[in-house]
């Protein structure tokens, strides 16, 4: 069997939901896949998926046509859609239905008001259960756990004195326009500076590692004399190994790495939301006890409602982000209160996990041929 995979280049949330659900494939099928990606996504997919069945596509797919879809159709049995809405439209729009089987994977189901446009003609819907939120379900919906994918990891000593910072994940919805670029360097840059000033003033043995992407280790940062820290891009395995080594941990809101992060008992606070999804997220990892900057701790003026539309979520995020970081000594404090407590190796679990979310698709895709 052939398998076309897709996924945007939008965070590494769809990106690694695909690699787990191409490695549970792997691990199950001996079907053949084909990876067609762009950017940060390619890259951190060729990383995490070694196999001689899988073979990697260079393409952005953000203006797919129905007639490449059409094309592609005859090549393969099943379309897996890992949250490519471009795809999904060009797939819409087609009168008659193409592929085998087509299934669209979805992580962010909460998030919409209403039924993504055609979305019933695929075969199914698979969406990402999320507890504090309840999105619409089309009726080819299925709900999946997690769809996690952890490495064997080894694990050293933890040191206290390392600091992990989670950024990684910034790929700005938008344009790609040179105003995405300046917010995702100015927010970086915020968290820079706020490590070093406490580097500088409290703890000059800090390790401080900002785990980061290939586009954004490109841009260039400032960071002052006489501080311990350096911008890394990680495999997975790597990032994962360096969370459990380190003493503290920072990172962005999103879902991917607080359910791995759940998955491993690794402690991890919270920095200010860069995107829309990641404020409504915050909100509701602190109403169930995790450290984090979340707006609403600042005042009601910086609530994000729920419902709006994406793109105005964003401009309010990014309206709020930048004000707040008029308030960097409030949050400097914050976070060094946190770090008071660093992490120990008694909660630490070790294991490689493909949580069943990734095994019930493949299970699916099975049972169909």
């Amino acid at each position: 069997m052939n398998i076309l995979a897709v996924a945007p280049n939008f965070g590494f949330g769809p990106v690694s939901k695909l690699v787990a659900i191409v490695n549970a494939l792997i691990e199950r099928t001996e079907d053949t896949i084909t990876v067609v990606l762009s950017g940060n996504a390619l890259q951190f997919a060729k990383i995490n998926i070694k196999n001689e069945r899988v073979t990697f596509v260079n393409i952005n797919l953000e203006t797919v046509t129905p007639e490449w879809m059409l094309e592609m159709s005859r090549d393969f049995d099943v379309l897996l859609n890992v949250m490519h809405f471009e795809v999904q439209d060009s797939i819409a729009s087609l009168e008659k239905d193409y592929f085998g089987t087509k299934i669209f994977v979805d992580s962010l189901n909460w998030l919409w008001n209403e039924k993504i446009v055609g979305i019933e003609k695929n075969d199914v819907y698979f969406a990402q259960k999320y507890e504090a939120r309840k999105g619409v379900l089309p009726k080819n919906a299925i709900q999946v756990d997690d769809i996690v994918s952890i490495p064997y990891v080894n694990q050293g000593k933890v040191d206290v004195d390392q600091i992990l910072v989670n950024v990684a994940g910034i790929i700005l919805p938008g344009n790609g326009n040179s105003k995405d670029t300046q917010f995702m360097k100015t927010y970086i840059q915020f968290w820079i500076d706020c490590l070093s000033e406490i580097a500088l003033q409290n703890n000059k043995s800090m390790k401080v590692i900002l785990a980061v992407n290939e586009a954004q280790k490109r841009l260039n940062f400032k960071i002052s004399d006489g501080v311990n820290l350096s911008l890394q891009c990680f495999s997975h395995q790597d990032f994962i190994e360096t969370a459990l080594s380190s003493g503290v941990i920072f990172s962005t809101p999103g879902l991917t790495f607080r359910n791995e992060s759940n998955m491993l008992n690794l402690p991890v606070h919270y920095l200010l939301p860069s995107n829309y999804s990641q404020a409504l997220l915050l909100e509701d990892y602190v109403n169930n006890g995790s450290l984090g900057l979340n707006f609403k701790r600042f005042g009601n003026q910086y609530e994000i409602k729920f419902g709006l539309e994406e793109m105005e979520g964003v401009r309010q995020v990014r309206q709020n982000v930048t004000r707040l970081m008029d308030q960097k000594e409030t949050i400097i404090n914050q976070m060094i209160d946190w770090m008071k407590v660093p992490a120990t190796n008694k909660q630490r679990e070790i294991k490689s996990v493909v949580s069943t979310g990734a095994y019930e698709i493949v299970d699916y895709i099975t049972t169909r041929y």
